[in-house]
């Protein structure tokens, strides 16, 4: 016998062992080594497995978000941080124009009086959350 066989016996216990009960997750798992062992595998093929079955797969693009994409003008300072460390977290998926506008904000950031930036460096704000924003990221 293969995992073949095993797999769906396999795949009808893993559920249970989300359980709140200890006892049947115990059970569970006790389950899950019996019918290895009874098709001649282990839980290394089992983890083999289920690392294998995520190569080669397709992932849909997460969906959007409801609503409009936050603006920089109407966040609050905390959320403007979160989001500047977002877009930070994703800076090799922007543009070189954008990854350098980020650079330059970091440092503005630092300095000890109030940052004031342009209608049009808010614009570009904007746009690189929406961005992201409707790719499901949110800090």
């Amino acid at each position: 016998m293969t995992w073949l066989t095993a797999a769906p016996r396999v795949a009808a216990i893993i559920p249970m062992l989300g359980s709140a009960e200890r006892g049947d997750v115990l059970a569970a798992a006790a389950g899950i080594d019996r019918t290895l062992k009874s098709h001649s595998c282990d839980w290394f093929d089992l983890q083999r497995n289920i690392r294998g079955a995520g190569q080669g797969a397709t992932y849909r693009k997460a969906p959007k978000p409801p609503g409009l994409p936050p603006k920089w003008s109407t966040m609050p300072n905390g959320e403007r941080k979160k989001w500047l460390c977002l877009l930070d977290s994703i800076a090799d998926e922007l543009s070189q124009f954008e990854r350098g506008f980020l650079d330059k904000l970091a440092e503005f950031v630092r300095r000890p009086y109030p940052l004031r930036l342009s209608p049009k460096q808010i614009t570009l704000l904007d746009i690189m959350i929406a961005g992201a924003w409707r790719r499901g990221l949110n800090p």
